[in-house]
C-alpha cells in the first residue's frame, strides 16, 4: 500500500527501498546464529559447571516448601484448639463445675454445657478426618476426662460420663501442664491407649494439647485432639504433592516415605522405632542419633537435604524433620567440565557481534540522532521544513508521519485556542501544586487581568485575605470535601481588588505522568442581584398582601355577622362572593410564599411526636365548612391506636392533609365520600385521603407532584388553583422525613398519601420516683428502631430517652435540648456517632455511654462506659446508668421536672 508524500517529493512507490530494518535483521540474525551454534555446542558437552549449585537451591526450596505445609498443617490444628477454647461451654462448664452443677450466669446446667461442646468437638472432627479422638480433659479427679467424642469406624460417638476416664498418669498429661499458658504443644508419636491398654486399632497417634486456666488463673485442664498421623501424613502429602521422595522422620527414628512416581508411588506405611519393617534410610539415622541442622547431605547414591518444623510464638511443633532426597545419578545428570572454554568462546562472539553491530549502527542510524536533533532545537515550523522526507527508506517514513502528525497538532492547537478564547466562560489551567499555567480571553475580561499577571501564580490570588483565613480553595471546600466535578459559588477577587461573585466548576485533566486542573467559572453578580430583587419582593408580597387580606377578610367576616334580618339577600350574596375571592386570594399568595421558601430550603420544621388521632380530628374539623358546602360526606374510615404517633411538625402536617383533603372535595361530585385512611407499611405509617372523584389521567401522573401543573390547564376548567399545592406538600413531607405518593383509576377516583416513621407514646418515665427527683433527659443515637423500642422498654423506669436515628438527626437535637445523658452506637448509615464527642465540651460532667455491636475498645476518654450488645444485661446496664446518673447529680444543680417524653416504636 502507497503513501501519498508531501508536495514536492517523489512517492515511496516509485522508489526503490533500501530497507533499514531489513539490514539489521540480517546482521543480528547471522550474528545471532553463529553464537548460538557455538556456544549451544560446547554447551551440550559442557553443561555441569553450574548444575550442581542449582540443584542444591532447588533442593532446598522444594523441601522448605513441603515444611511449610506441614506447619500450616498444625497451625491449622492449633487454630481449632484455639477456636473450641473461645467457645462458651469451656468456661460454662467451668463455672458449673464451681457451683454445684449449675452455671450461675445463665442457669444452665453442667450436662447442658457438656452437650453443647460435644456437638463443638463433633463440628470439628468433621473438617478433618485425621481427627479421631477429641477430648476435655480436668485437672482434678486424677485428670478424670470431662468431654470426649471419638471417631469409630465412618460415625462420632460422644461418651457417656461413665465412660470418661482418667488421664493423670498418661506422659502426654504432665506434658500439657507443664505448658505455658496459650501454648499448642505435642506429645511425641506412640499408639493410642484406651484404658492402660494399647488400642487394638493401632493408631499412630500425635496428640496436640491446650492448656485451660479457670478465671482465678489456676490450670484448670487442658483440650486435647488424637490425630491420626498416618491419616494426617495422607493428606498433606496429597495436597503438597512434592516432586521428589520425601521422608518424614521423628527424633525418635519413626518414619513415612513418599514416592511420587514409579511402581512404588504412594505413602508407605509408618516406621515405628520400636520395630522397623524395612531397611532404615541413612538420613532417618542422622536424625535419630542427634539433633542435625538442616542443609544438603550427600550419601552413596542419593542426595539429600532435610529441614526442622519451626516453632512458631504459642505453637512448640513435634520434632519433626522434612527430607527430599534425588538419586545421586539423576542429580549429577548435566556437566560442567568445560566451563571456561563455553565462556571464553561466548565472549569472543560478542565480543564479535558488538563490534559489527556498532560499526552497522553508525551507519545506519547517524540519520535517526540527526533527526533528533531537530526535535530538540527547532519549533514545529521549523521543524516541518527541516524533516527529511525525501529519503527512500524508513527514516522518510518516519519524517514523513511526523509532517502530517506536526500538521495536525499545529491545526488542533489552533482549533483549541479559538474554541477557549470564544468561550463565555472563564477558563484557568492550573497544576496540582495550584500554579496557573493559562486563562483565556473571557477569563482576563471578568477578572481585569492580563495573562502576564496571572501565568506563574498561584490561585490562591484569586482569594482576598479574609477568604485565605477562612481556608477557600478551588479543589476542597470548608468542610475538607472534594468540589472537582460539582458546581459551587465563590467570591473572586479581580484586577481592582474588588469582590466577583463567580460560580465555579473544576475538572481533572489526567496528562501522561502528571495532573493538570481546569476551573470553569462565570460571573453571577447578575443572578445574585436578581435574588435579591425577588427576595426583597417577595418580602413585600409578604409584607404588602398578607396584612391587607388578611384585615379584608376580617371585616367581611365581621360585617357578615353583623347583617340584619331585612339586610337585601343580594347583597348579602355579594358579600360572600367577596369573601369567598378573597380566601382564593390569600390561598394563592400562600401557596406562593411556601413555595418559594421551600425551594430556597428556608423553611424551619419542628418536629414533635404527636398523636395521630388528634392530628386527623382536627384536620377533619379544619375541613368540615368546606365539605358541607358541597355536601361531601367527610370521615375517617380507620379505627386508630390512641397511643399511635408520628414525629411532625404540627402545622405542616396540618398544611400536608389541608392540600389533600381540599382537593378531594373539590374533584369529588356533590353528595360523595371523601375518606381518611390510615394504614401500616413496614415501619411507617401511611395517611391518605380517598375520594371519588374523576381521577387523575394516565398521561398526567408524572406530573402530579410538579409545581404550576394541573390535569386540566385550560382557562375554563371547573376546578380552580394555583397548582403549586402538591408540590409544595411533597417538600413539606421530605422535609419532615416523610413520602409522598399516590394511586388512581381514572373515573372512579384518587387516594393521595403521606408517610412517616410510627412511633408509640411512652408514659412519664422519672429516675427515682419515691425520691420526687426530676426527671433525667437521655439521647441514645441508634439506628436500629427495633434495638432502640428494648432500650426505652427497658429503661422506662430509669430514664425520659430520646431516639436519634442518624449523626444529623442527632445534631439537631443536640442544639434544641439540653440532655443529661448521651448513649450511642458507633456504626450508623452517615458515620461514627463518636463525632458527636466533639460537640460536647471536655469538662461536661453528663455522662456518655456507648452500647454498640463492635466488641472492641475505646480509646476516648469522654466514654464512662462501653456496653457490647450480645453480651449485656438489663440489670448491668441499669447498673451502669444508675451510678453515672449519680455521679452526674453530685456535680449538677436541681432542675423542674420535665414533660411526657415519646419515643419511636419498634
Amino acid at each position: 500500500m502507497s503513501r501519498q508524500a508531501p508536495t514536492g517529493t517523489q512517492t515511496t512507490s516509485t522508489v526503490r527501498r533500501q530497507s533499514m530494518r531489513q539490514r539489521i535483521i540480517l546482521l543480528v540474525g547471522l550474528s545471532v546464529l553463529l553464537t548460538a551454534v557455538v556456544t549451544g555446542s560446547l554447551a551440550y558437552v559442557r553443561i555441569q559447571g553450574v548444575v550442581h549449585d542449582q540443584g542444591e537451591t532447588i533442593l532446598a526450596g522444594d523441601t522448605r516448601l513441603v515444611a511449610v505445609r506441614f506447619e500450616r498443617a498444625f497451625a491449622s490444628i492449633a487454630k481449632d484448639l484455639r477456636t473450641i477454647a473461645g467457645t462458651p461451654p469451656i468456661r460454662g462448664i467451668q463455672r458449673a463445675m464451681a457451683n454445684g452443677g449449675r452455671d450461675p450466669l445463665d442457669g444452665s446446667e453442667l450436662d447442658d454445657w457438656r452437650h453443647r461442646l460435644e456437638t463443638i468437638f463433633t463440628a470439628i472432627m468433621r473438617s478433618d478426618p485425621s481427627y479421631f479422638q477429641i477430648r476435655y480433659i480436668g485437672v482434678q479427679d486424677a485428670g478424670r476426662e470431662l468431654v470426649r467424642v471419638d471417631r469409630v469406624e465412618n460415625w462420632l460417638r460422644p461418651q457417656t460420663v461413665s465412660a470418661l476416664q482418667q488421664k493423670g498418669g498418661e506422659d502426654y498429661f504432665l506434658r500439657a501442664m507443664e505448658a505455658r499458658v496459650g501454648d499448642v504443644v505435642f506429645s511425641e508419636l506412640t499408639f493410642n491407649r484406651e484404658y492402660g491398654v494399647r488400642d487394638p486399632r493401632l493408631i499412630p497417634t500425635l496428640r496436640a494439647m491446650l492448656p485451660i486456666e479457670s478465671p482465678n488463673g489456676q490450670r484448670f485442664g487442658f483440650l486435647v485432639i488424637n490425630i491420626d498421623y498416618q491419616r494426617m501424613l495422607d493428606a498433606n502429602f496429597r495436597v503438597v504433592a512434592p516432586l521428589h521422595q520425601t521422608i518424614v522422620t521423628t527424633s525418635t527414628g519413626d518414619y513415612v516415605i513418599h514416592t511420587p512416581e514409579g511402581s512404588s508411588a504412594g505413602t508407605s506405611g509408618l516406621e515405628m522405632g520400636e520395630a522397623y519393617s524395612r531397611p532404615v534410610p541413612p538420613i532417618v539415622r542422622l536424625v535419630a542419633n542427634g539433633q542435625q541442622p538442616d542443609g544438603f547431605f550427600e550419601f552413596s547414591d542419593v542426595v539429600a537435604y532435610m529441614v526442622h518444623l519451626r516453632e512458631r510464638p504459642g505453637l512448640r511443633t513435634p520434632p519433626l524433620g522434612i527430607v527430599l532426597q534425588v538419586p545421586k545419578a539423576v542429580f549429577d545428570e548435566p556437566s560442567n567440565l568445560t566451563r571456561r572454554d563455553l565462556l571464553v568462546a561466548g565472549f569472543l562472539t560478542t565480543l564479535f557481534c558488538v563490534v559489527m553491530a556498532t560499526l552497522a549502527a553508525r551507519q545506519m542510524l547517524d540519520p535517526f540522532r540527526v533527526l533528533t536533533d531537530s526535535f530538540a532545537a527547532s519549533s514545529q515550523e521549523d521543524l516541518q521544513r527541516q524533516l527529511p522526507v525525501d529519503r527512500p527508506d524508513e527514516l522518510g517514513d518516519l519524517a514523513r508521519a511526523l509532517h502530517d502528525r506536526t500538521q495536525r497538532l499545529m491545526e488542533s492547537e489552533v482549533q483549541a485556542e479559538v474554541i477557549l478564547n470564544n468561550m463565555l466562560e472563564g477558563v484557568i489551567l492550573f497544576d496540582g501544586e495550584g500554579v496557573i499555567s493559562k486563562i483565556n480571553s473571557s477569563a482576563e475580561m471578568i477578572l481585569g487581568l492580563r495573562p502576564s499577571q496571572v501565568v506563574g501564580q498561584t490561585v490562591d490570588m484569586l482569594f482576598d485575605e479574609e477568604a485565605r483565613r477562612q481556608n477557600a480553595s478551588l479543589l476542597v471546600d470548608q468542610s475538607g470535601q472534594s468540589t472537582v466535578g460539582r458546581a459551587r459559588e465563590l467570591d473572586f477577587l479581580n484586577g481592582s481588588g474588588d469582590r466577583i461573585p463567580v460560580e465555579v466548576s473544576v475538572a481533572v485533566l489526567h496528562l501522561p505522568g502528571r495532573i493538570r486542573y481546569s476551573c470553569v467559572f462565570r460571573d453571577i453578580s447578575r443572578r445574585r442581584q436578581v435574588d435579591r430583587m425577588k427576595a426583597e419582593f417577595v418580602s413585600t408580597v409578604s409584607h404588602e398582601l398578607r396584612t391587607p387580606l388578611t384585615s379584608i377578610r376580617g371585616s367581611l367576616d365581621l360585617v357578615s355577622g353583623l347583617l340584619p334580618k331585612e339586610f337585601p339577600a343580594q347583597l348579602a350574596q355579594m358579600l360572600e362572593l367577596a369573601r369567598k375571592n378573597t380566601e382564593r386570594l390569600i390561598l394563592l399568595v400562600n401557596d406562593i410564599l411556601d413555595f418559594e421558601r421551600l425551594q430556597a430550603n428556608r423553611t424551619i420544621f419542628r418536629p414533635v411526636v404527636c398523636k395521630v388521632e388528634e392530628l386527623l380530628s382536627r384536620a377533619l374539623d379544619l375541613q368540615t365548612g368546606m365539605a358541607q358546602g358541597r355536601n361531601i360526606d367527610l370521615r375517617l374510615a380507620a379505627e386508630l391506636d390512641p397511643d399511635l404517633a408520628i414525629e411532625v411538625d404540627p402545622d405542616r402536617f396540618q398544611q400536608i392533609l389541608a392540600n389533600f383533603l381540599s382537593n378531594a372535595i373539590k374533584f369529588s361530585p356533590e353528595g360523595g365520600v371523601v375518606e381518611i385512611t390510615v394504614t401500616q407499611a413496614g415501619k411507617r405509617l401511611r395517611i391518605g385521603v380517598r375520594d371519588q372523584g374523576v381521577g387523575i389521567p394516565e398521561s398526567f401522573r408524572p406530573f402530579v407532584f410538579m409545581p404550576f401543573t394541573q390535569a386540566d390547564g385550560t382557562s375554563s376548567r371547573q376546578v380552580s388553583g394555583t397548582g403549586l399545592g402538591l408540590a409544595i406538600t411533597k417538600k413539606l413531607a421530605e422535609g419532615m422525613g416523610g413520602e409522598v405518593g399516590f394511586e388512581s383509576v381514572e373515573g372512579e377516583g384518587s387516594e393521595f398519601w403521606v408517610a412517616f416513621d410510627r412511633y408509640h407514646v411512652v408514659p412519664q418515665a422519672t429516675l427515682v420516683p419515691t425520691d420526687a427527683e426530676e426527671a433525667l433527659l437521655g439521647l441514645h443515637v441508634e439506628d436500629d428502631r427495633d434495638f432502640a423500642s428494648v432500650m426505652r422498654a427497658l429503661l422506662r423506669d430509669t430514664l425520659v430517652l430520646h431516639t436519634a436515628t442518624s449523626l444529623a438527626e442527632a445534631r439537631r437535637m443536640i442544639a434544641e435540648t439540653a440532655f443529661d445523658i448521651y448513649i450511642i452506637d458507633i456504626g450508623l448509615p452517615d458515620g461514627s456517632a463518636l463525632s458527636l464527642l466533639d460537640e460536647i465540651p471536655a469538662d461536661d460532667p453528663r455522662p456518655v455511654i456507648v452500647v454498640t455491636a463492635l466488641d472492641q475498645p475505646i480509646e476516648d476518654a469522654r466514654v464512662d462506659v462501653r456496653i457490647v450488645k450480645s453480651r449485656f444485661s438489663d440489670k448491668e446496664l441499669i447498673r451502669h446508668l444508675r451510678e453515672q446518673i449519680a455521679r452526674y447529680r453530685a456535680a449538677k444543680p436541681p432542675a423542674p421536672p420535665r414533660s411526657n417524653v415519646r419515643g419511636p416504636m419498634a
